[in-house]
């Protein structure tokens, strides 16, 4: 079922979400790349929430684990085009920032040529624009209450053409004045305050959140070594975090 014995999500991912299941608490999960792995992370995920991952079967000595729907769980499963998404950052400034549902594999870096194919080219029809950071936060916010789980592709090809600043990173939109959600970002390149790969902003105000502010409660750097050997390294940070 996995070539070569290769999967992208390791077991103390798998033991987190299914911890927080059994704590009953409100959650949900969002997979962000610079790279291309989205589809096979996507179907290795839905193979585990349908109960058909070789680790969580119910065969061969495995419990059987679903967030598929069934039994009054919620259905954690990537299906809809709204869970698929990619963003693109043409500079620094939020107003630059657009993010596009319904598809998870980029086709253009180009402003022009993205405008032209999603208006002109029927391949795209599906797929919204979303402009502006109160809209893409509304966006993920309903989307993550209504389906729980979503996947965004980060523009890695203009955060590298401008060497790289944090200002062009993974953006995370948060609202300082919610105190009733806890978004948390994992990432090993968390760095420090010139090296951080995760832009955290707020929503309402577009401010950039201080790096002292957001390290180890929005974002959290992993490394990746005690993640692969410790089961509870996630349940661990998320504990820091909160």
């Amino acid at each position: 079922m996995y070539a070569e014995g290769r999967y992208h999500l390791i077991p103390s991912f798998f033991r987190t979400i299914s911890s927080l299941k059994k704590q009953k608490r409100e959650f949900a999960v969002c997979f962000r790349t610079f790279g291309k792995d989205l589809p096979l992370v996507i179907w290795e995920f839905n193979q585990f929430c349908a109960g058909q991952h070789p680790c969580y079967s119910g065969r061969n000595g495995t419990h059987l684990i679903k967030f598929d729907g069934s039994k009054g769980t919620k259905d954690f499963r990537i299906q809809d085009p709204d869970q698929n998404c990619i963003y693109y950052r043409f500079s620094d400034e939020l107003q630059d920032a657009k993010l596009v549902t319904g598809i998870n594999q980029r086709f253009t870096n180009e402003k022009d040529e993205l405008e032209d194919k999603l208006e002109n080219d029927d391949r795209f029809e599906d797929c919204k624009q979303i402009n502006d950071s109160i809209p893409q936060f509304m966006h993920f916010t309903e989307t993550l209450k209504k389906r729980s789980t979503m996947a965004v592709q980060e523009d890695h090809f203009h955060w590298n053409e401008n060497d790289e600043p944090r200002e062009m990173a993974k953006l995370l939109l948060i609202d300082q004045a919610d105190y009733q959600t806890q978004h948390i970002f994992f990432d090993d390149n968390i760095k420090n305050e010139e090296d951080c790969i995760v832009d955290v902003r707020d929503a309402i105000t577009k401010e950039v959140i201080p790096y002292r502010k957001m390290l180890n409660r929005y974002a959290v750097q992993v490394q990746p070594h005690r993640a692969i050997l410790e089961g509870d390294y996630f349940l661990k940070q998320i504990a820091l975090a909160e």
